[in-house]
């Protein structure tokens, strides 16, 4: 548990450290604003949801809402805000569709590897514990395994064509951006949840939104 906390610092210190490597490179701080606080919002708002409401997950820390970690969204989210950077910077200065195709799939694979690796991490750990009927029995990788991908890659490919407009919206500044925003937010929260319901239900004829209690 000293490690996952230590990792956990590390990423609540990342924060500002995205928020100054946005506007670094893009001098815009509407646009840095919005890259930065969209998957720290998204990563507040679907996990409370999943653990206070739907009771599927809970956390096991010492700063708690409910079941739910106070530092969760920050944490979540300064690591996509990484990866999203580092996605950003790499890619054509110019935007099209195809790149922003190549670019939001390259994304949302980083983004679903890397929090692979922390979500096993934390329930090897105990610090996250997944209560769905489809994780009754197996091992952290086994659970990671059914909510990972389909929850990470569809959130990181919307985020990274979110990053994506943004960087035309820079170049060419749109009178609808807000709109765009809100239509990105509206996608962020439903699409994952979506996802995962279809990948649950092809796999175990499930979709994986019921709870039981472990013992």
């Amino acid at each position: 548990m000293k490690n996952l906390n230590l990792v956990q610092i590390v990423a609540l210190l990342f924060f500002p450290f995205t928020v100054i490597l946005w506007y670094v490179t893009i001098d815009d701080i509407f646009s840095v604003a919005h890259l930065v606080l969209m998957p720290v919002i998204i990563w507040y708002l679907i996990p409370f949801v999943g653990t206070n409401i739907f009771k599927l997950w809970k956390f096991n820390t010492k700063y708690k809402f409910g079941n739910f970690s106070i530092f969760h969204g920050i944490i979540l989210g300064s690591a996509i805000n990484i990866s999203g950077y580092l996605m950003y910077i790499i890619s054509p200065d110019y935007v099209n569709i195809f790149n922003t195709i190549v670019f939001a799939g390259i994304g949302a694979s980083f983004i679903t590897f890397t929090n692979w690796l922390y979500d096993i991490y934390a329930m090897k750990n105990k610090y996250l514990v997944v209560n769905t009927n489809i994780s009754k029995g197996k091992r952290a990788i086994e659970i990671a395994e059914d909510y990972v991908p389909p929850y990470f890659y569809s959130f990181g490919f919307i985020y990274c064509i979110f990053v994506k407009v943004f960087q035309f919206h820079i170049q060419n500044p749109m009178k609808n951006i807000y709109l765009i925003i809100l239509l990105f937010y509206v996608l962020e929260f439903i699409v994952p949840n979506i996802v995962y319901m279809i990948n649950s239900y092809v796999k175990y004829k499930n979709f994986g939104i019921k709870k039981y209690e472990r013992k």
